[in-house]
């Protein structure tokens, strides 16, 4: 482990047959020991096993490490020649294998060979987490999403590239952490992904299927550049999609992220989602933010907008869903403009971090009548254009309880008119003249604050009042 010159294990290897744990991670180590299948007590093997280039021949020397544990990782599996091979590894006899990573590391042009390898690459059910890259089949074999994985909790499916259609993942019943990512070839959302029959809408067979996604809690879909259409399940089920929380798919979610998805809107979205459901969208998504108003969301608490390059000003025309409670906007480098309606109505936590060109024009923030009244939690950080605070509008805020100007180093002075008297916490972090400005009782702004029962003031050392 971290001897970075080394290039190869010893030959003699074998003869440790006592060995425990074997770590050559951070080196130049591109093979396997010859005869590693003598090592029948390895438990851990870090970083991975390297599935050699004569035809991936070592993979069946997998057969006798029985003993495997914890964490484990196969790599260049595109080197694999004879699938008979597969089979030997035995990787479904290996129970204590918890965390399964499989990947392909180089291209193939033989799609079903990919397929069976995977196939035949099934683990125990016991593992717990599971990562595919780069896998080059056109499908998925069945046991990926198959019910009897009772213990997966976190997949991911990573850049593969040539796969059409999403796997049958809805009956995973501990199933909370879901990460597609660069499935560049899916065009839609369906039945397949939720595991439903095909059956015309409300037959029998669909009214007792169970809830897809049951544990779900965090779902990421990021480079599905060809994805058009996400199928509501609570609509196959013939049932009514603005019906009561928790009827639908995904009855636990917490978190929809969303990234360089350009061809979907608002209205792919699902629409019975459980209330106050975050939805986190990066870049490469500018369908979906111009058209959250158009496409009413009744689930959507908290809206994350992070790095998205294409965002020049916010809100979208039209405004944003009056469910909204929490925005957040971080490093959205092209906007320029905050629109002075279309909030929230019912806003009650604003973050504005790292978005270097904001407030170029007007140089001060938030203009009058510009944010809700109910609005309770206000933070601006790194924002380099912003020169001043609008003290009329903030005395407006009747409801804000938290202040936090952070590395906002134009700003010289807190306003005239001082700080709403609802306050109960001002946080000032790297603003060097602001901090000289509100010393307790010697800074010319002390007054200004002085009725804020919570002050912290930060510029290499914390002071709180």
């Amino acid at each position: 482990m971290g001897c970075q010159s080394l290039s190869c294990l010893p030959a003699d290897m074998s003869r440790l047959v006592n060995l425990c744990y074997l770590d050559f991670s951070n080196t130049k180590v591109t093979e396997m020991p010859l005869q590693i299948c003598e090592l029948k007590r390895l438990q851990h093997l870090e970083p991975a096993f390297l599935v050699d280039h004569n035809g991936g021949r070592n993979i069946k020397d997998l057969g006798n490490l029985q003993d495997l544990r914890g964490s484990f990782w196969i790599k260049n599996i595109e080197n694999i020649i004879n699938v008979g091979d597969v089979s030997k590894a035995k990787l479904k006899d290996k129970r204590h294998i918890t965390c399964l990573r499989l990947e392909w590391c180089g291209e193939t042009d033989d799609s079903e060979k990919s397929r069976v390898v995977l196939e035949k690459l099934q683990p125990h059910t016991n593992v717990q987490d599971l990562r595919i890259w780069n896998y080059q089949g056109t499908g998925f074999p069945s046991w990926i999403g198959h019910h009897s994985f009772s213990h997966i909790v976190s997949l991911y499916l990573l850049n593969c590239k040539n796969c059409y259609l999403l796997p049958s993942l809805g009956q995973l019943p501990s199933l909370k952490d879901l990460n597609i990512w660069g499935l560049e070839m899916v065009e839609r959302i369906g039945d397949e992904f939720y595991s439903c029959s095909s059956t015309s809408i409300g037959s029998s067979s669909m009214i007792n299927t169970p809830v897809p996604f049951k544990s779900l809690e965090i779902l990421y879909l990021g480079d599905l550049r060809e994805l058009r259409e996400w199928k509501e399940w609570s609509l196959m089920m013939g049932g009514d999609v603005g019906g009561s929380e928790g009827t639908g798919a995904f009855p636990q979610l917490r978190k929809l992220s969303l990234r360089e998805c350009p061809n979907i809107n608002g209205a792919c979205l699902p629409c019975n989602l459980p209330s106050s459901t975050t939805l986190q969208i990066f870049s490469g998504c500018q369908q979906v933010v111009a058209s959250l108003q158009s496409h009413q969301l009744p689930w959507l608490g908290e809206l994350q907008l992070i790095r998205c390059s294409e965002l020049e000003s916010f809100p979208p025309q039209g405004g944003l869903p009056t469910n909204i409670h929490t925005i957040q906007i971080l490093g959205c480098e092209k906007l320029e403009s905050l629109a002075k309606k279309g909030w929230p109505s019912n806003l009650k936590s604003l973050e504005i971090c790292d978005c270097k060109n904001l407030f170029m024009d007007v140089g001060s923030f938030p203009e009058e009548g510009q944010l809700p009244t109910t609005l309770t939690c206000l933070k601006l950080e790194s924002l380099p254009k912003l020169k001043t605070l609008n003290g009329k509008a903030l005395r407006d805020m009747v409801c804000l309880q938290q202040l936090t100007i952070d590395d906002c180093r134009g700003v010289q002075c807190l306003v005239e008119e001082g700080l709403p008297d609802s306050l109960s916490e001002l946080n000032i972090i790297w603003c060097n003249s602001l901090i000289k400005r509100c010393q307790r009782d010697t800074g010319e702004d002390w007054p200004k604050i002085a009725h804020i029962p919570h002050i912290e003031i930060t510029a290499g050392k914390s002071f709180q009042y």
